[in-house]
């Protein structure tokens, strides 16, 4: 099979145009990590509750596991109230922890 020289070089211009992209993409989401790294800090929290969560995957198979609800301050002071964003079973504490 003989594929043209044009399609090939449309091929290989399109192929390098999306690597370069990607390459973009990354490099943006790695400086807005390591700005977010630089920004933030460690505090202090309380585990306020936990929310048992039941769901069942497209295959069909089960899965249960507790998120936590999480209280913190921040270093201005104010008071932030969120839910996890991963869970466990068995739960990862209990309210109070």
């Amino acid at each position: 099979m003989h594929i043209p020289l044009a399609l090939m070089l449309v091929l290989g211009i399109t192929f390098a145009l999306a690597g370069l992209a990607v390459i973009i993409w990354a490099s943006r989401g790695a400086r807005r990590a390591r700005e977010f790294d630089r920004r933030s800090a460690v505090v202090a929290g309380q585990i306020t509750d936990l929310r048992y969560v039941h769901s069942r995957s497209s295959s069909g198979e089960d899965r249960s596991y507790f998120l936590p609800m999480l209280k913190f301050r921040l270093l201005d002071g104010q008071t932030m109230v969120t839910e996890a964003m991963t869970g466990s079973d068995p739960a990862p504490g209990r309210p109070g922890d």
